[in-house]
């Protein structure tokens, strides 16, 4: 029997700082330490641990240090970790655990994001011609795109909007780079015929 079995245990959940679980194990909580009797797990500053509170929140800490212990005497070797307490959260929600939500949500993790995020509310037809005529100075080229898009906005949804957005394409190949945070939202619209 070990020393740690007369103390109380409870589940842990050692989670790396891009949001894994890098195990499920057990320890002792303190104030400022957390002891882990299982050598075997990996833990890292940077890290956060994490206990399932009996209202169903999780209580977090952040790993401020994990110091390895060989055994002495009567005590296994353990890990003992200082923890600095983060908080309690509803379960899976703080911390490293990521959610994504929402228009155009997206996760970078270790890089630099340098992409712009447009979200297209309402009608995208009208997002398009706002987008030419806000941009475009050439009075006859505008006539032309906003024909086109009015095209496109008759075929949606039909056999003619694959012509029709060809169309649009093949006129605004010199000013693509106005509308080309749309062109997403327009091309899902070609397989909704």
């Amino acid at each position: 029997m070990s020393i740690f079995s007369h103390f109380p245990q409870v589940a842990l959940d050692i989670v790396a700082p891009d949001g894994t679980v890098r195990c499920t194990t057990a320890g002792h909580v303190s104030e400022k330490s957390i002891t882990i009797p299982d050598t075997s797990i990996t833990v890292e500053p940077g890290d956060e641990i994490r206990r399932k509170l009996p209202n169903g929140r999780e209580e977090v800490f952040l790993v401020k240090d994990a110091r390895y212990a060989d055994a002495f005497h009567v005590i296994p070797a353990h890990y003992e970790i200082s923890i600095a307490r983060k908080g309690a959260f509803p379960s899976r929600t703080a911390g490293h655990h990521i959610n994504v939500s929402g228009q155009n949500a997206r996760v970078n993790i270790g890089s630099a994001d340098h992409s712009k995020n447009f979200a297209v509310g309402g009608d995208i037809f009208d997002s398009l011609k706002s987008a030419v005529q806000t941009s475009i100075s050439d009075n006859a080229k505008v006539a032309e795109l906003t024909a086109a898009i009015d095209e496109m906005k008759r075929q949606k949804g039909g056999p003619g909007f694959a012509v029709a957005y060809q169309k649009f394409i093949s006129v605004l190949a010199d000013h693509i780079t106005v509308v080309a945070p749309l062109l997403p939202a327009l091309t899902t619209l070609l397989g909704a015929q």
